[in-house]
């Protein structure tokens, strides 16, 4: 995402590759419309039942065909809820709008996926008392099931 990927056009001969690093392992609040986003490839990565205890630990994985050539920068995050049948809160960016926005997740280098490629993502998070909120993700593309690239991301390495 250029907004973020500033730091090789500061310019005077100056490298900011650390800074780079630290700001692309972090979340961002991003208002993404559908169009930013690779058709098809909505799906949950995790669910919560408020009606029980849950784990502060969380994991899930999911992947996608990627229906045609296209640059992968990074992954975009919302979340739905039902509060009731029939009653929904959502921040997804294909529902009406909120003033929540959605997530987003970087990559350190774009991935140049073409059609047909699986895109495999894995989140990981972690919001215990202790920890606060760590959120580390890794993706990879496979091509004819052979990973052609990989990426693993962590807001740990954003904090400075």
């Amino acid at each position: 995402m250029k907004e973020i990927d500033v730091w090789s056009e500061i310019g005077f001969g100056l490298q900011f590759d650390e800074a780079r690093e630290v700001a692309l392992n972090n979340m961002y609040v991003w208002g993404a419309k559908p169009g930013d986003l690779l058709p098809g490839a909505s799906m949950p990565w995790d669910e919560i039942d408020f009606r029980k205890k849950n784990s502060s630990r969380r994991v899930g994985t999911v992947s996608w065909s990627v229906p045609k050539s296209t640059p992968i920068y990074g992954f975009c995050l919302w979340w739905e809820c039902v509060l009731v049948p029939g009653v929904e809160l959502s921040t997804s960016p294909y529902k009406k709008p909120t003033h929540w926005d959605q997530f987003f997740l970087p990559l350190l280098q774009p991935f140049s996926a073409t059609s047909g490629d699986r895109l495999d993502l894995t989140i990981h998070s972690d919001s215990r008392y202790e920890v606060g909120i760590r959120v580390q993700w890794e993706a990879a593309v496979l091509t004819r099931g052979k990973t052609t690239a990989r990426c693993l991301m962590d807001t740990e390495r954003g904090l400075i």
